[in-house]
């Protein structure tokens, strides 16, 4: 099943594309940058998120947990414990 799922990813997340994310119980938005092929995976950075130090690096992992493709879904997340980044540098 993790196959599939790594595939449905490759397909639908795109340099570019516009995310929703959620941090600190709010839902934002930014666009998919340094999308980048992994041996276990792709990792991604988003452009309106990131800290002192720079973008985040986020692991597909994150995609359905952290990161929605829609803003509908991200917020139908939103008030769920253990969803979402944090919001401190």
């Amino acid at each position: 099943m993790m196959n599939l799922e790594k595939r449905v990813i490759e397909v639908k997340l795109k340099e570019g594309q516009k995310v929703y994310y959620l941090i600190g119980g709010f839902v934002e938005s930014g666009h998919v940058i340094d999308l980048e092929k992994k041996p276990y995976g792709y990792i991604f950075r988003l452009d309106s998120y990131g800290g002192c130090e720079g973008q985040y690096t986020i692991d597909e992992s994150q995609i359905g947990i952290s990161v929605f493709l829609t803003e509908e879904e991200a917020k139908s997340h939103m008030h769920e414990q253990n969803r979402g980044f944090p919001a401190y540098c």
